[in-house]
């Protein structure tokens, strides 16, 4: 048996920025990464921003990545033990998973979320991001411990935003910049086409 102990808070985090409902049933759900070294890497991404948090020495597993789905997620949480920092995942046998009290089964291959991952950063202004998703960041700001949310924001221009949380260095969250519809494109008089040329509104 593999046991694996995963932090709440991070699980929680994480878990933030999990797909909801997508045709890719492989991101409804948090990817446990375990590294040759024994850490636990925890992955959550809906196409559009990713969430990663990292668990030093958090198991004696073999290398193995398994997807937990977000119901699953819902469920073993809320029969954890009330105020447990941490919840127990372990495999049984093949793909037959168990978080907590709540048996699944590990189903589908996760994506190379590394190659996403920003590597060289701009001063230029931001590019244009969706306002939830950066919320959902501060949120997970505040579930890692952060009650102040604060947040290091670096630019990487049209390969988007790495975000890290001053408190909690062992997570970070990508974030593509947001795009404009079609109708928003081809209407020049658009307030977007002026967000996107200027850093201060005309009216200021």
């Amino acid at each position: 048996m593999s046991l694996i102990q995963i932090e709440v808070a991070m699980l929680k985090a994480v878990a933030l920025a999990s797909a909801v409902k997508d045709i890719r049933t492989y991101l409804n759900g948090v990817a446990v990464n375990v590294t040759r070294g024994g850490d636990v890497i925890l992955v959550a991404t809906d196409g559009h921003r990713m969430h990663v948090g990292r668990l030093t020495a958090a198991t004696e597993a073999q290398e193995c990545t398994v997807i937990i789905p977000s119901d699953t997620i819902k469920r073993a949480l809320a029969g954890n033990p009330k105020g447990s920092a941490t919840i127990e995942l372990y495999r049984d046998q093949g793909d037959d998973w168990q978080l907590g009290l709540v048996p699944f089964k590990h189903e589908g291959v996760y994506p190379d979320w590394r190659r996403v991952i920003p590597r060289e950063f701009s001063d230029l202004r931001m590019p244009p991001i969706n306002g939830k998703y950066l919320g959902d960041v501060g949120e997970a700001a505040a579930l890692l411990g952060d009650k102040l949310r604060t947040l290091q924001v670096n630019n990487a221009g049209s390969s988007g935003l790495l975000i890290r949380i001053a408190a909690r260095p062992s997570f970070f969250a990508v974030m593509m910049p947001q795009r404009p519809t079609e109708t928003i494109r081809k209407d020049p008089g658009h307030p977007w086409h002026e967000m996107e040329a200027v850093k201060v509104p005309a009216w200021v």
